[in-house]
């Protein structure tokens, strides 16, 4: 089975066969366009994803808070029970424990119920996010004329591991995206 990078390699190989078999001959440099996009700073700089997680951070936080409040108020209830357990039938004391790990449960249901929505909020983000900044790059590819756009940080596997500065292209895409999203 080929790995990503031998994929790739092939690939590139492949484009560079279609263009010597195009032409003829291998065509000048400056003929064809090529961009790189450091994706992780794309997004990192764009408003729209800084925005929407601040909020998501925000609801986090808030959603943190109520469970605290209310795991706080069971603790207080466990010690009231253990400082006035002595004095209770044993029917009263089963009741009032069950009634603490009942609102232990519900809390810790809670608690995941809250983080999984959560978690599945903030990949809608990511995924949303990174569609318009592919959405992004096509536009400019196509308005600047690139041929090939290339991640360029450290991807997994590493797509480019050398590109000159010029061919740089990420903040024109964030650029456009933030120009979108100021609109929106």
């Amino acid at each position: 089975m080929m790995n990503k990078n031998t994929v790739f390699v092939f690939g590139l190989a492949m484009v560079v066969v279609a263009l010597v078999v195009s032409r003829g001959n291998v065509v000048a440099q400056s003929e064809y366009k090529i961009g790189v996009l450091d994706t992780q700073i794309a997004i990192e700089s764009y408003n729209k994803q800084k925005d929407k997680f601040a909020e998501l951070k925000a609801e986090m936080e808030k959603l943190q808070a109520e469970i605290e409040a209310r795991d706080a108020a069971n603790v207080a209830e466990q010690e009231r029970y253990n400082s006035e357990k002595e004095s209770m039938s044993e029917e009263e004391r089963d009741a009032f424990e069950d009634e603490l790990m009942s609102t232990k449960n519900g809390i810790m249901a809670d608690l995941q119920r809250f983080q999984q929505d959560l978690d599945r909020r903030f990949d809608r983000l990511r995924q949303e996010v990174f569609m318009e900044i592919k959405e992004a790059v096509k536009v400019i590819g196509v308005e600047e004329n690139y041929h090939l756009v290339l991640e360029g940080r450290d991807a997994f596997p590493p797509n480019v591991l050398y590109y000159a500065v010029p061919l740089d292209i990420t903040q024109k895409v964030v650029d456009r995206l933030n120009a979108d999203y100021k609109k929106s």
